[in-house]
């Protein structure tokens, strides 16, 4: 819409979107893989979580010029973070061109190096070989579904095998009530109540540890943001700027740890939620829902 003028931020912003290919992102994989052969033979709910605390706590963070909210996916802006946890197959075969190169695709063609594409091959892919959910999937499902989605083609099960399925909303106006250090305080209250010589009890004890690793892991990832931008504050010139990035600074040192007390604060408490869930399960339509009631 022409009568919608654009300030001079958003427009910057969005020429920083917009100029920039589509790419391929190793590190998420690589992170990944690395946690899942350190902690073969754990609970997976636990080793889901140090995974994402991997994640979190290793992966390239940014911040572009005119930010004023912070988080990213990839290390790149416009990059694709890869899970190879769900499924490798595909990425395989387009690796090798079938049905086409990542970056001969028809639509949604992404750039990809051949560092990234041998790192794929090397580091990742092999690993998880037979080790997949749609390997288990597939283990599990009956032939006459199989033959009903491949050869019928009556039903599609590929896209909630090799990816989250999303679809949620999270419950963004508990965090910005109590923040994420009230959420590990609840977990860490029922974990010490658990009777370990209750079989219930006990089989409880993973899904709560995991709880406390995974939020403990977005404060890290909070903490990370806070230095960097107070890293870029003491090195800027431009004393508006300057004050943005102080602010941003403090946020991130508030928030999502503790609970949000301004608009601002919120919208950001917000989307440190959002983006290690994007992280964690590859799920899309994980949504804001109704801001308007919340915020």
């Amino acid at each position: 819409d022409d009568k919608i003028k654009l300030t001079p931020r958003v427009k910057d912003l969005r020429e920083i979107f917009f100029s920039r290919d589509l790419s391929v992102c190793p590190e998420r994989a690589v992170l990944i893989t690395k946690s899942s052969q350190e902690t073969e033979g754990q609970p997976m709910v636990v080793r889901r979580a140090k995974a994402l605390d991997k994640i979190l706590s290793e992966m390239t963070i940014y911040v572009k010029d005119g930010d004023l909210l912070v988080g990213n996916m990839a290390s790149v802006p416009r990059g694709a973070p890869v899970f190879p946890e769900f499924a490798v197959d595909w990425i395989e075969n387009e690796l090798n061109g079938d049905p086409y190169f990542f970056d001969k695709r028809p639509g949604d063609a992404y750039q990809i190096t051949e560092e990234v594409k041998e790192t794929l091959l090397r580091d990742v892919i092999p690993y998880w070989k037979g080790k997949t959910h749609e390997d288990r999937v597939k283990s599990l499902l009956p032939e006459e579904t199989r033959v009903a989605c491949k050869e019928v083609r009556a039903i599609d099960e590929d896209w909630v095998m090799v990816s989250g399925d999303g679809h949620t909303i999270p419950d963004y106006q508990k965090v910005i009530r109590i923040g994420l250090e009230g959420v590990i305080e609840q977990a860490q209250r029922k974990l010490d109540s658990l009777d370990i010589s209750d079989p219930d009890d006990l089989q409880k004890r993973p899904f709560l540890e995991a709880v406390i690793i995974a939020n403990k892991a977005v404060l890290k990832f909070a903490a990370r943001y806070a230095a960097k931008l107070e890293e870029m504050a003491a090195a800027e010139k431009d004393t508006q700027r300057k004050a943005e990035l102080e602010e941003m600074a403090r946020i991130c040192k508030t928030v999502p740890a503790k609970p949000a007390t301004t608009f601002y604060e919120a919208v950001q408490s917000m989307f440190f939620v959002n983006i290690p869930i994007q992280l964690e399960s590859n799920g899309h339509s994980i949504s804001f829902g109704r801001v308007d009631q919340y915020l």
